[in-house]
C-alpha cells in the first residue's frame, strides 16, 4: 500500500510505553497520557497490547481501545495498519510487562509497525516507565535505547508510583530526557477506578461526592501535561481545560487519601483544613502564648474532624 512506503501528508505520532515488570504504573501512564492527547485535540487511538491484564481496557472500557495479541505475528502489519492507524493523529501502544525481553511473535510485528509507520514520515516515540520498585528498568532503557534510538525517540518516565521518589542512581546516566509523572494517591486512583471510562470524561464529569478528588488527579496530570517533552508531543491546547478541570483540587493536604472514604469531598477538605491549621501552629509568634494556644486548639479540632469523617 502506497501509505506504508511513502510520506503520509499528517503521519501520526506513535508512542509505544513499556516498563520492565507490573506494578510500575505503566497503564496510569498510558492513561493520563490519552486524556493529554484528547484534550489537546487529537484523535487517538490506545493499543492495548497485553494479553495477560489488559489493564487500559479494564480502566478505560472496551471499547476505547484496541486490542493486540501477543500472538499477532509481522504478516498482518501492513492491513491492520491501514485498517486501524492511518488517518489518527496520535497512536499510543500499551505494552504489556516485559513484552519488549519476551520474544512473542507481536515483537516482530511491533518491529516491523514501526519501520513502516517512520517509512511514511511518523514521529516514533518510547516511554521506558520508570519506578522506585522496578529492577531491571535500566536494562529496558538500554535496550530501547540502543535498538530504536535510529528510528525514534526515548524518554524516560519517572512514575513516583510510591511517593518516596527513590528512582535508581543510574536513571541520569543513559543520556535520555527524563519526564517525572506524580505520585498518585491510592484513594484518588480509587475514585478513578469507580467507573470503566475514558479518564478525560471522568475529569469532565466526576463521580458525586468525589468531585475534588477528582480535580486533584486532574491537577497531577496537568503538571504531567506541562512538562516540556510532553508539551512537545501533544502541544499547549489542552491545558487551559486541565486548568479548569483542576480548579477544585485542594491546594495542599495533610495526609495522603488512602482509600474511598478519605477521598470524599469532606474528608479532602477536612484533610486540608488540617493541614493549614498546622502551618499556622507552626508559622505563629512563640512569644504570644495566647496565640499559640489558640492555635494549637484549632489544630486539635481540625484533627478531630478529620478523624470524625
Amino acid at each position: 500500500m502506497a501509505e506504508s512506503s511513502s510520506v503520509m501528508s499528517n503521519p501520526p505520532t506513535v508512542i509505544l510505553s513499556a516498563s520492565p515488570k507490573g506494578g510500575c504504573g505503566k497503564t496510569t501512564v498510558t492513561d493520563a497520557t490519552a486524556s493529554v492527547s484528547v484534550a489537546s485535540g487529537h484523535s487517538t487511538l490506545v493499543v492495548d497490547v497485553d494479553d495477560g491484564n489488559s489493564g487500559y481496557r479494564r480502566r478505560a472500557g472496551k471499547g476505547a481501545a484496541l486490542s493486540l495479541s501477543w500472538t499477532t505475528t509481522a504478516d498482518r502489519t501492513r492491513p491492520w495498519l491501514a485498517k486501524n492507524v492511518y488517518g489518527k493523529d496520535v497512536v499510543i501502544f500499551d505494552l504489556g510487562a516485559n513484552l519488549v525481553a519476551s520474544e512473542s511473535p507481536v515483537t516482530e510485528f511491533l518491529g516491523e509497525a514501526i519501520l513502516q509507520l517512520k517509512a511514511t514520515g511518523s514521529r516514533i516515540v518510547f516511554f521506558a516507565i520508570a519506578s522506585p520498585n522496578a529492577p531491571g528498568t535500566g536494562r529496558l532503557i538500554r535496550s530501547m535505547r540502543d535498538d530504536y534510538s535510529s528510528v525514534a525517540e526515548v524518554y524516560i518516565v519517572e512514575n513516583n508510583v510510591d511517593g518516596s521518589n527513590a528512582f535508581p542512581e543510574n536513571m541520569g546516566t543513559f543520556g535520555i530526557t527524563t519526564i517525572p509523572f506524580p505520585h498518585m494517591d491510592p484513594g484518588i486512583q480509587a475514585v478513578r477506578m469507580l467507573r470503566e471510562e475514558p479518564l478525560l470524561e471522568v475529569f469532565r464529569a466526576p463521580s458525586p461526592g468525589y468531585e475534588v478528588a477528582t480535580a486533584r488527579y486532574a491537577q497531577k496530570v496537568a503538571s504531567f501535561a506541562k512538562q516540556e517533552a510532553v508539551r512537545g508531543l501533544f502541544g499547549d491546547d489542552g491545558l487551559p481545560e486541565f486548568q479548569r478541570l483542576a480548579a477544585a483540587a485542594p491546594g495542599g493536604l495533610r495526609y495522603a487519601i488512602g482509600g474511598l472514604r478519605g477521598a470524599r469531598n469532606e474528608a479532602i477538605r477536612a484533610n486540608e483544613r488540617l493541614l493549614l491549621a498546622s502551618r499556622e501552629v507552626r508559622s505563629a509568634d512563640r512569644t504570644n502564648r495566647e496565640l499559640v494556644y489558640a492555635k494549637a486548639i484549632e489544630l486539635i479540632d481540625a484533627e478531630a474532624a478529620y478523624r470524625a469523617i
